[in-house]
């Protein structure tokens, strides 16, 4: 039994401590990198043409009326135009994708993570001067830089969760590091629509967060720290709980088995749910905000809580199923692959129903029936944290799942073009994608590791901390 100095939860437990700052982590980089689609739909003139759509029903001619005059706008950029910035920092994280897994090899996590956000920052800061003064193109490629950080953040945090935690509380280390994601939308989306409705206009929204992003690095400098061993605050309790309980992969160059892993079941599962998640999460984090604008008719006020409501129920989802998940799993009630298998199949064949829902049923006579469906999309997205995420991410698979992220504007811009009824094909093509992805989890996917990927005993290779 675990003493009172080794327990996760406890306000002296370090891990715990670097567990919240990695939070905080991907709460900065989730304001920056996907807030980005709620401050577009301010950023931009009204098209008009989505409006005049839109009254043909006549009964959203009063929301049409409110509509259109809440969001403001003084950039004219086309719907093409919105979809390459939101493509943008997909680019960056899928031409750095392999990059930063070897960059990431060379150097200390906490360091690579110090350095990305501080780059988050700077991008994030010059965004408005560059988009009044200069240009769509300086703007791309500002996203596309802040992609290029933001594809280390992924890698450095597993690095440092494989480091800290031992495998019957990683669940909960993920889950509760990407709460930070929900937070982030939770306090994002409101903040950033009032912002956008005030005097102060759409480009304080990128000063804002810069100034968070800049106090996380303070935090980040202060307090991190690479290991247990290298933490000057741990207790011994915890020290002994950790080296005894934590092993970590010595960084040594040990030929890659690539046809058993390209021909392993496990692996191609996870290569199709991470593109089948990838496509859902892209979608909603994305493209939700314009269709509560174009379709549901809420004004930017409204949007703004439509994104943040969702994020509690994933938020409490998140927390509580991946705990549950991980006490099954210590009391040796379920396996490692029946738990992902689990929480998988739940996410995929329910996301892929509300989807459906999403498609055929909402419209603007009924925005809280938008809002249900898209909490219950969030809770299902939620699920994936004891699921396919579970397991550590190859460059591989994060390969696929950019690809999926950055497939995901071509591929709504072709479904959605200027037809308000394309948002049908749109959430049908996801509902679909995602009944394969679940199913190919189902049949084919493992929560075990696998032994091409076992290191023999004559190779010595592991250490404890």
């Amino acid at each position: 039994m675990k003493s009172s100095s080794d327990q996760l939860w406890s306000i002296t437990s370090c891990r715990l401590q670097i567990i919240l700052l990695l939070m905080f982590c991907y709460f900065i980089s989730s304001l920056i990198v996907v807030n980005f689609a709620l401050n577009l739909t301010c950023m931009v003139v009204e098209r008009p043409s989505n409006a005049s759509k839109a009254m043909l029903n006549p009964k959203c001619q009063r929301s049409v009326n409110r509509t259109h005059h809440s969001y403001g706008g003084t950039l004219n950029w086309s719907r093409h135009d919105e979809d390459l910035l939101l493509s943008a920092t997909s680019w960056g994280s899928l031409v750095a994708q392999l990059p930063s897994m070897l960059i990431s090899r060379q150097f200390q996590s906490k360091n690579v993570l110090f350095v990305v956000i501080c780059l988050h920052v700077i991008f994030n800061v010059l965004i408005p001067l560059c988009a009044t003064h200069i240009g769509l193109i300086a703007v791309f490629c500002l996203r596309v830089l802040i992609g290029v950080a933001h594809s280390f953040i992924d890698v450095a945090i597993f690095c440092l969760i494989d480091k800290w935690f031992p495998s019957s509380e990683r669940s909960t280390a993920l889950a509760i590091f990407s709460i930070g994601g929900q937070v982030s939308g939770i306090v994002g989306g409101p903040i950033t629509a009032q912002i956008c409705a005030s005097s102060l206009g759409w480009q304080a929204n990128y000063y804002l967060t810069s100034f968070l992003g800049a106090i996380f690095c303070i935090c980040w400098f202060l307090f991190s720290a690479e290991s247990p061993q290298q933490c000057k605050r741990i207790k011994q309790g915890e020290l002994e709980y950790l080296t005894e309980n934590v092993h970590v992969e010595e960084k040594t160059k040990r030929p890659v088995p690539y046809i058993p892993l390209l021909t392993s079941l496990a692996t191609w599962a996870q290569f199709i749910i991470q593109v089948a998640a990838g496509l859902a999460q892209s979608t909603t984090q994305s493209y939700l905000p314009s269709f509560y604008k174009e379709v549901v008719l809420i004004s930017v006020i409204m949007n703004g809580y439509f994104i943040a409501i969702p994020n509690v129920f994933s938020f409490i989802v998140r927390l509580s199923w991946s705990i549950g998940v991980d006490r099954l799993k210590r009391k040796s009630v379920i396996s490692n692959t029946l738990s992902v298998k689990v929480s998988q199949g739940i996410s995929s064949y329910c996301m892929s129903i509300f989807f459906i829902v999403l498609a055929f049923f909402i419209d603007c006579t009924d925005p809280y029936a938008a809002l249900i469906i898209s909490s219950l999309i969030a809770s299902c997205q939620a699920l994936e944290s004891a699921g396919y995420q579970t397991k550590s991410l190859t460059a591989m698979s994060m390969f696929w799942a950019q690809s999926a992220r950055l497939s995901t504007p071509y591929i709504v811009g072709a479904l959605r073009k200027n037809n308000l009824h394309g948002w049908r094909n749109v959430f049908l093509m996801v509902s679909i994608v995602n009944t394969i992805g679940g199913t190919a989890y189902l049949t084919m996917g493992s929560g075990e590791e696998q032994e091409w990927a076992k290191i023999s005993e004559n190779e010595d290779k592991f250490t404890k901390l």
